[in-house]
């Protein structure tokens, strides 16, 4: 056969010759073709230059338009939009005017609107989209790129990027982002949603949702949501909300809420919400609310309320709060209550702990408790059922019970053993000593029940 033919035969075989070649330029030249022809084809066992709609060729092949063609292995050049072509498989370079349409396209791909294939692996260019149901390699298009499946290596998208199935590598759009899971480095211009689970670097200019868990870091213009477990560093501009436990840094501008547990470092603007357990150092320009126990460094500008147990250094410009206990160092501007006060508190006007006070007590107004152990300390009143230990206040101690001492301006207790030291003494029993300018013990013998400076009972 001559190396210059016409036909739809799946291989073009024979030599190429002399006379061969000259009758096919003659042709070629004065545009003569048969009309039962699809494709003019210069080569040999396959391999050559195509023109027209040759089904299956290796080479450079220039076309007006894809139809029905099956396999293409090296330069493929259409001029118009192609038409049905569901067995293409083309390998090397394709490059279509309007766009490139095959099964599947191993290779380069360079579409002047867009690129459409089953499977991509490559590199695809696309002036307006690329889609496809399976896409690996680099992938860019002027406004959007979409596929039906999974999207694996480097993907820019002038408006939107979407992926039904997986969305790993490196994604950039500028505007929104959409996969069922993601992996690798996303950004988007505005905003981000991941159906699935999301592990990486991700960045959003308005906001960002993830339905199941997060790990890695996150960062969010505006708002951010995780349906599961937020692990890694989050931060939001205005705040966040994660279903599932909070672990890692996270930063948020006003708020944010956590239905789990959160560890770690944890910064609102404003105040957030956990209805878990808290551990690490947590700060609030306003406050914060954990439903569950509180361990580490916390921080509020206003106050903190914690259900459980709240252990740690705590600083409050108004109020701490805690319904089981509160153990560590604890400092707040205006009160501090707990049913149990453990370690040093210090409060501007009062501590009151339901149960016990245990450490130093602290308070500028007063210290009131069931039971104080250790030392307390009121710049007005000292008042609680037992006081074991030392009790000093300006105005007046009042207590049940004493083992130890009270000193104030008026010491007030039922039963005391002890040092009992102020300007009046009062106390129904005793078994110590009174300092003070009236000293009363009611259970002295008449006489001695009421004595100046000093009086005492053994």
């Amino acid at each position: 056969m001559l190396g210059f033919g016409f036909g739809n035969d799946r291989r073009n075989r024979g030599w190429l010759s002399a006379a061969g070649a000259l009758a096919g330029a003659f042709a070629l030249g004065f545009g003569a073709a048969p009309s039962s022809a699809n494709s003019v084809d210069l080569g040999y066992d396959g391999y050559g230059i195509s023109i027209g709609n040759s089904e299956y060729f290796r080479g450079i092949r220039l076309n007006w338009s894809d139809e029905y063609v099956s396999e293409v292995d090296g330069i493929n050049l259409t001029l118009w939009k192609p038409g049905h072509n569901r067995r293409f498989q083309m390998r090397g370079l394709a490059v279509g005017v309007i766009a490139p349409s095959a099964r599947s396209i191993d290779g380069i791909g360079i579409g002047g609107f867009g690129i459409h294939a089953r499977d991509t692996q490559g590199i695809m260019i696309g002036g307006l989209g690329v889609a496809a149901e399976r896409m690996s390699g680099i992938q860019v298009a002027g406004l959007g790129l979409a596929s039906d499946g999974p999207i694996r290596g480097i993907q820019a998208a002038g408006l939107g990027l979407a992926a039904d199935g997986p969305l790993e590598g490196i994604s950039v759009a500028g505007l929104g982002l959409a996969s069922s899971r993601a992996k690798g480095l996303g950004i988007a211009g505005l905003g981000m949603g991941i159906d699935g689970d999301a592990s990486g670097i991700f960045a959003s200019g308005l906001g960002m949702g993830i339905d199941r868990d997060l790990t890695g870091f996150a960062v969010s213009g505006l708002g951010l949501g995780v349906g599961g477990d937020a692990n890694g560093v989050v931060v939001s501009g205005l705040g966040y909300g994660v279903g599932g436990n909070a672990r890692g840094i996270h930063v948020a501008g006003l708020g944010f809420g956590v239905d789990g547990d959160a560890n770690g470092i944890h910064v609102a603007g404003a105040g957030f919400g956990v209805d878990g357990d808290a551990v690490g150092i947590r700060a609030a320009g306003v406050g914060f609310g954990v439903d569950g126990d509180a361990k580490g460094l916390n921080l509020a500008g206003v106050g903190m309320g914690v259900d459980g147990k709240l252990d740690g250094i705590n600083v409050a410009g108004i109020g701490i709060g805690s319904d089981e206990r509160i153990a560590g160092i604890s400092v707040a501007g205006v009160g501090m209550g707990s049913s149990q006060l453990t370690g040093l508190q210090v409060a501007g006007i009062g501590l009151l702990a339901s149960h016990e006070a245990k450490g130093l007590n602290v308070a500028g107004g007063g210290v009131v408790g069931r039971r104080l152990t250790g030392w307390s300390v009121g710049g007005l009143v000292v008042g609680g059922l037992r006081v074991d230990g030392l009790a000093m206040a300006a105005g007046h101690i009042r207590a049940e019970r004493m083992y130890g001492a009270a000193v104030s301006a008026y010491n007030r207790v039922d039963v005391a053993d002890g040092l009992m030291i102020g300007l009046v003494n009062w106390t129904d029993s005793l078994r110590g000593v009174q300092i003070g300018l009236i000293n009363y013990v009611g259970d002295n013998p008449t006489g001695a029940k009421l004595l100046p400076i000093v009086n005492a009972r053994f």
